[in-house]
């Protein structure tokens, strides 16, 4: 999924992977379309290949960033052993060679990966924060629409700042990249990427679920599920991922429900 704008390194490194992948892996694009566009019992195929493609390239996204961030703690390396271990590691563990895909974009990869791990784990300035309050009309959650405080009677309602992409995969402490968060979706969120790379496939409702069938929708898969609108809103209309979350604004928890009643509801017919 690309087409919105990326702000941080992180996302360029997811970005130019997928256009490699999408531009090299013929093998791979004309499966997952076969797959999109195949007659499969459970009628669920369209929906599995777009869930399959994003946590395909999550996870390859991941393992360079952690992989480059793992090189660079290396006391004793310089800029040609990092770059050499790295080199070895696209080689020998993710089948990337400069002869399928080019020198320049392996190259790329190479640059793009050690930026993004450069970029994680940075701390958030006090002049960050400032400015990331002063870019938003309320201090409320951006995920779930709880109203914040810089100096809260309760610690409950203190405001957090969330890497929309996430810190340990590149997402710089920005403001351009942080929103403001309550606790309890700050930490369930935590490292989520895509929507494709949470916890998900345990959840199947009954046709017609009761209000308790319906509290197995918890708050993670609740985070998912708005995640993936803020991509595929941002996406339609080119905009960065925090833009897009200001424009479709927080979710209503108490709202999420099957789209039909009628049949047996997973992740991917859930609306809200």
């Amino acid at each position: 999924m690309i087409g919105f704008r990326p702000v941080t390194q992180g996302e360029h490194l997811y970005v130019r992977v997928v256009d490699i992948f999408v531009n090299y892996d013929h093998a791979l694009t004309k499966s997952i379309e076969n797959f999109r566009n195949g007659s499969f019992v459970g009628n669920r195929s369209e929906e599995f290949a777009d869930y399959f493609v994003g946590l395909y390239y999550f996870n390859l996204t991941a393992r360079l960033v952690k992989t480059a961030k793992s090189i660079l703690c290396d006391p004793n390396g310089n800029e040609f052993t990092y770059r050499s271990s790295f080199l070895t590691f696209l080689a020998n563990q993710c089948s990337i060679s400069e002869g399928q895909f080019g020198r320049a974009n392996v190259n790329l990869l190479v640059n793009l990966s050690f930026e993004a791990a450069l970029a994680s784990g940075q701390s958030i300035s006090n002049s960050t924060k400032n400015i990331v309050r002063a870019s938003v009309p309320m201090l409320e959650c951006y995920i779930c629409g709880k109203s914040l405080f810089v100096n809260p009677v309760d610690a409950r309602d203190a405001i957090e700042y969330e890497h929309v992409w996430p810190s340990s995969y590149g997402g710089d402490s920005i403001a351009a990249n942080l929103l403001p968060a309550c606790s309890c979706c700050n930490r369930e969120k935590g490292a989520m990427m895509l929507w494709q790379d949470t916890w998900k496939h345990s959840l199947i409702l009954p046709p017609y679920p009761s209000a308790n069938d319906l509290t197995e929708i918890n708050r993670p898969l609740k985070i998912a599920l708005h995640r993936r609108r803020i991509f595929e809103y941002a996406v339609q209309h080119s905009l960065t991922l925090k833009d897009s979350a200001l424009e479709i604004g927080p979710a209503d928890f108490s709202a999420f429900a099957p789209m039909d009643l009628t049949d047996a509801a997973d992740f991917f017919t859930i609306q809200f």
